[in-house]
Parts: C-alpha cells; structure tokens; sequence
C-alpha cells in the first residue's frame, strides 16, 4: 500500500516541477523590462534589467519585454 503513496508522489512532483520550471523559464527568458511611458509631449523609454549589466555585453542577443503606460498603472 506505500507503493500506491510514493508513486502518487512521485507523479505529483514531477508534475510541480514542470509547471515550476515553465514558470520560472518565463521569468528568465526576458534580459530585462523596456518601461514605455507616453505624456502629450514626449514618450519616455526606462530600462530594468534582470542581470548584471555587465554580462549583457558578453551575449549574442537579449531579449526585453515592453510594458506600456497603461501596464505600468497595473503593475503598481
């Protein structure tokens, strides 16, 4: 009968680390945050990066994710 249980735990975390690791490659897929904020007179591009500025150099290519104004509210 302990079988039954260590198989059933053995499926259940297989099955979190999958869903983690979608997640937290989600995360990791993006250099950084492209912060795109617009004003009557002028749009303002800020820069947050997720690594060390230094190793970005190093890299054949980076990827940002763009958050618009209206993202910008949602977020807080």
């Amino acid at each position: 009968m302990i079988w039954v249980y260590l198989v059933i735990a053995f499926y259940l975390g297989v099955f979190a680390g999958v869903i983690l690791h979608k997640l937290l490659g989600r995360v990791k897929s993006y250099s950084g945050i492209i912060n795109v904020t617009k004003t009557e007179e002028k749009t303002l591009f800020s820069l947050e990066l997720n690594e060390n500025p230094e190793m970005i150099a190093y890299q054949d290519e980076v990827i940002f994710k763009v958050v618009t104004s209206e993202e910008n509210d949602d977020r807080g």
